[in-house]
């Protein structure tokens, strides 16, 4: 790789590929080729492509940083990082360890929270793409990046108070489902981060309930209604007798729970709810039932029914039932079409359907304005779907 891409040089002829379009890109690369180096060209195309996708999940922060294709995929969402670093400063910490930084975005939340940060990265290529960041936004007078392994690391060699590790969960683009084989593993990362007064280990959201230690606090995060992590709150950073938590972003909303609350199940009524997956994954569904004087469908299946309607909540999506019927592929065209539904939405929970398949099977009206939603889910041993609408 040439270090050029990161010359003042290199940044312009990013700029003139962003925001990218392959439309356009060919024609302007063969300008670019007259008076750049064939590589550097390429580098910069690379760079403006990652940049356009990087702006659609990251925001405006990202129009001028760098990235890699494992590193943008990665990335800490900025609403995300921000609420982890606030958690962090409100607790009293004030040098940070960020253990595997990758690309940086959490030293760079825990800097603009006002810590002083130690990033720790295993790859030299990716630490200096760090580093540029931290120089692009003016804050690399608080963070220090280090190319280093995770194990050989000890943070009270550099005074943190605090510690954060993301270890690495994916090889050869496929997720790592063994917390044994992360890089670094379960036991060493929770050393690490047990290594300080606070810590926080960074966790897929499928993590199993029994993996966090005792007296830690664990917290699923959800953003405009994607599940995108997990993580395990330790030392003085856990939540006093709180084992679990849910969090739904950017609403700011966090449910909590020393204990889960089981639900009773009941027949299908007036209105369908669906649970933020961070709700789900974390067991908090109990919560969710009892503010809406609602039961589950199917013990074993996470949809909300009740007879009193819903109000509006980043907490779950609200839906009115028009029919619950057994699943069967002609009386179902039957219903859509009596309905009028042109504009379906399939959601499946519980459910071996193919939705895209059905869809097609269902062979809907193009005249057909209405919309709705089908449910393919089951109660016990028997598949049903749900024709609903969705709740405003």
């Amino acid at each position: 790789m040439s270090t050029e891409i990161f010359s003042p040089q290199g940044q312009e002829l990013i700029a003139q590929f962003f925001p990218y379009e392959a439309s356009m890109a060919m024609a302007r690369s063969q300008k670019a080729r007259r008076d750049h180096p064939a590589e550097l060209v390429a580098q910069a195309m690379t760079q403006a492509k990652l940049r356009t996708r990087a702006v659609q999940r990251l925001g405006p922060i990202a129009e001028k940083l760098m990235f890699t294709a494992e590193g943008l995929e990665q990335a800490t969402r900025p609403d995300v990082a921000a609420l982890r670093a606030r958690h962090f400063a409100d607790h009293g910490a004030t040098r940070i360890a960020d253990i595997g930084c990758g690309l940086g975005f959490d030293s760079i939340a825990f800097a603009q929270a006002g810590l002083q940060v130690i990033a720790i990265e295993a790859d030299p290529i990716t630490a200096e793409y760090a580093k540029i960041n931290a120089q692009v936004l003016e804050l690399d007078h608080l963070i220090t990046i280090m190319v280093m392994d995770a194990h050989e690391f000890v943070p009270a060699d550099f005074d943190c108070d605090a510690v954060f590790v993301d270890p690495a969960r994916r090889s050869a683009g496929k997720r790592i489902k063994d917390p044994s084989k992360w890089s670094p593993s379960w036991s060493t990362a929770l050393a690490l981060a047990q290594a300080t007064p606070m810590g926080c280990l960074k966790v897929a959201p499928g993590i199993d309930h029994e993996l966090p230690p005792a007296g830690s606090t664990t917290q699923w995060v959800s953003h405009s209604s994607d599940l995108v992590e997990a993580c395990v709150w330790l030392g003085t950073a856990a939540t006093a007798a709180i084992a679990r938590q849910a969090t739904i972003l950017p609403a700011g909303i966090t449910l909590s729970s020393a204990n889960l609350q089981p639900v009773a199940a009941r027949a299908i009524s007036t209105y369908l709810l669906e649970p933020d997956d961070a709700v789900i994954r974390s067991g908090l569904v109990g919560i969710v039932a009892d503010q809406t004087h609602a039961g589950l469908i199917d013990p074993a299946i996470a949809y909300l029914t009740t007879d009193q309607r819903p109000p509006a909540s980043a907490l779950y999506a609200a839906f009115e039932v028009l029919e619950a019927m057994p699943f069967s592929l002609k009386g179902l065209r039957q219903r859509v079409r009596e309905l009028g539904i042109g504009q379906l939405e399939i959601k499946k929970r519980g459910s071996a359907v193919d939705p895209e398949k059905l869809r097609t099977d269902l062979k809907l009206e193009k005249s057909n304005k209405a919309a709705g939603v089908i449910v393919l889910t089951r109660i016990g041993l028997d598949p049903i779907a749900i024709i609903a609408k969705r709740l405003a």
